[in-house]
Formats: C-alpha cells, sequence, structure tokens
C-alpha cells in the first residue's frame, strides 16, 4: 500500500510501530534520526514520514524544518509522535504543516487509523 518513513530512535518502538504498519499492508523505512531521514528523503520518495520529536544528532522538528525548505519532497505528510507532549512542539510542528501529532505511547488502532486518515485524506 503505502511507503512510509518511521524516524524514531527507540528500537522496541520502531518494531512496534512496524509491525502495526506493515500488519496493515504498508513498507517501513527506518532512520534513527533526523539525519538519516533527510538521507533516505533524498534518495527515494515516501507517502509518509512517521517522526519522533526527541531523537539525537537532529531532533523531529529540525527535520521538518529542513524537509520543508524545499531542498527535499517538501510536500510530504508527517505525522508527528511525542512522548512529552509539550504544547510548544504541537504549535511549531502545526506550524510547519504536520498532519497529525500522536502522544506515545500510541495504542496500534489509534496509529493504523490515524495512519490511514492521512494517506487517503
Amino acid at each position: 500500500m503505502a511507503k512510509i518513513l518511521l524516524v524514531e530512535d527507540h528500537r522496541i518502538t520502531q518494531r512496534i510501530l512496524t509491525h502495526t504498519l506493515t500488519k496493515h499492508q504498508h513498507t517501513c523505512v527506518l532512520a534513527n534520526n533526523g539525519v538519516e531521514a533527510l538521507e533516505k528523503v533524498a534518495a527515494q520518495d515516501f507517502d509518509l514520514a512517521l517522526v519522533d520529536i526527541a531523537m539525537p544528532l537532529m531532533d523531529g522538528i529540525t527535520f521538518l524544518r529542513e524537509l520543508r525548505s524545499g531542498a527535499f519532497q517538501s510536500n510530504l505528510p508527517v505525522i508527528m509522535l511525542s512522548a512529552s507532549g509539550q504544547e510548544g512542539d504541537k504549535v511549531v510542528a502545526q506550524e510547519l504543516g504536520v498532519k497529525m501529532f500522536l502522544s506515545k505511547p500510541v495504542s496500534t488502532w489509534e496509529l493504523s487509523s490515524n495512519v490511514e486518515r492521512v494517506l487517503n485524506g
């Protein structure tokens, strides 16, 4: 179905999210931080990116700013994930055009239904 870039540094969370998405027939490409994610976006096209906010080397907000700068697939739909739920992060993410902001831990139902909503809409 869709090719999804999963930008997440926590291995267990990567496995859970990948399992949920592949169960719904999506292909996942993993990146451990924003730097790796930008490299992957430069090399291939994606239908959606799921991006954690807190990561080493380059956080999710910085990745999103770089993505939207025009040097990359700047119209890529993005769903942000955060364990902190800080309001400031949500505001900045929305200003940068994220489609959705989900708080971790996210249930498999919430993840899959929101991914489908963004992909279809």
